[in-house]
């Protein structure tokens, strides 16, 4: 569904809902991101944005002042509201902080999508899987944002896709990647190599993917990691400023 579609009116602002994962190197970009959108895209036929993002109340307290929150109530695991903070000798810390995000987070985006009357969409950060599903849910299209740059993303779907047997110390990222890169083993972060395919089969859900980068430096591992991609066609996007989410809406 498209996002004027939900409304009726082609011209009406498009409403970004942005939902940044609970931690500070992740909501920084996607709160800036959220500020660039409250403003109105250059040239005659600019389409003005609003835009909202929903978090918790540690969270909300570092938004930029001039974008809207709608702060949903955190139960935090151990007490702590940073996914970074979490002591590294808790194995059950991170399921339990993802639940409890999840728990929090999911009916407040939900709410502020069915109340919004309007054209929505949104943007959330690439480890909620299961924000694409809650936009879905209420018509509402989705983008995953990652706030890593494309280079990295595109070495783990490399290495998770085209995994040898057998690794050498240092190994060559396979699968046809765009430049002959060579890693050590130790630079391997197996535990997101374990839930990528949760992260994946949520990103086929997505009318795209956009990353925290520039054209310039990255185009290549963008255009890598577009032709990985499961499910629907997707666009790949590497962008400074949020408005350039709209052309794929």
């Amino acid at each position: 569904m498209s996002p004027a579609g939900r409304s009726g009116r082609p011209d009406a602002p498009l409403h970004l809902v942005f939902v940044p994962f609970l931690a500070r190197s992740h909501f920084a970009p996607l709160a800036a991101k959220a500020a660039d959108a409250c403003g109105e895209r250059g040239g005659a036929t600019a389409t003005a944005t609003t835009a909202a993002i929903v978090t918790t109340p540690h969270f909300a307290s570092l938004a930029p002042p001039c974008v809207p929150v709608h702060v949903a109530g955190f139960r935090c695991p151990g007490g702590h509201e940073d996914f970074s903070q979490l002591p590294d000798d808790e194995a059950s810390s991170a399921p339990a902080f993802f639940s409890a995000a999840e728990a929090a987070l999911a009916p407040a985006l939900a709410a502020v999508l069915r109340a919004h009357g309007g054209p929505a969409a949104v943007v959330s950060d690439a480890v909620l899987y299961w924000v694409p599903r809650v936009a879905r849910e209420c018509g509402a299209p989705h983008v995953t944002f990652h706030t890593i740059g494309a280079f990295a993303a595109a070495a783990m779907v490399a290495i998770h896709l085209h995994r040898p047997e057998a690794f050498l110390d240092p190994f060559v990222v396979p699968g046809g990647f765009p430049r002959h890169v060579k890693l050590r083993r130790a630079q391997i972060n197996e535990e997101a190599l374990a839930h990528l395919p949760l992260f994946r089969a949520a990103e086929a859900q997505s009318y795209a993917v956009a990353f925290n980068s520039f054209s310039a430096l990255e185009a290549n591992f963008a255009a890598y990691y577009q032709s990985q991609l499961t499910g629907r066609p997707k666009k790949v996007f590497l962008m400074t400023v949020a408005n350039s989410l709209l052309p794929c809406l």
